[in-house]
């Protein structure tokens, strides 16, 4: 496999702007234009509407404080547990603020899209991941003292 320094360097020997890539997951060459394949996968992002920005929001939320919650649990392979569960919300399109904002404003400022658009979808993703990680400690809290609360 070509380093990452490799990867970033490559292009046609008539130094055209098509760059060549190389796709991790599949392992094939992709070919594209330099001024639009950094962006590329961000556009599915920005085409949510906010009630589906905020409900993949809710998933994204509660796997990242399962990862919290499991942390001290698993010390020795934390980093398994942190990459497991983020390649998660990778490969279920979930929406997560840190990453997705990342990828609004990279588009906002390529001018793909305006940047009052990137900001709704970036609360609707804040509104959800606050809540799956909410309902996640919960749920949490009341299994921990659900034995000391007395039956009505």
């Amino acid at each position: 496999y070509p380093t990452v320094h490799t990867l970033l360097k490559m292009r046609r020997r008539d130094d055209s702007p098509e760059t060549y890539g190389f796709d991790v997951v599949t392992g094939f060459k992709t070919v594209g234009s330099r001024s639009n394949a950094p962006a590329g996968p961000s556009r599915h992002y920005a085409e949510l509407a906010f009630s589906e920005a905020f409900s993949y929001g809710i998933i994204s939320g509660f796997l990242i404080a399962a990862i919290v919650w499991m942390k001290p649990s698993v010390q020795d392979a934390a980093f398994f547990v942190i990459v497991m569960f983020t390649y998660l919300i990778a490969i279920g399109n979930f929406t997560h603020v840190i990453a997705g904002s990342t990828e609004l404003f990279l588009l906002a400022m390529q001018g793909e899209i305006i940047v009052g658009h990137a900001a709704n979808i970036i609360f609707a993703t804040l509104l959800g991941n606050i809540a799956g990680g909410t309902c996640l400690f919960a749920l949490l809290a009341h299994g921990q003292v659900a034995h000391e609360i007395e039956p009505n």
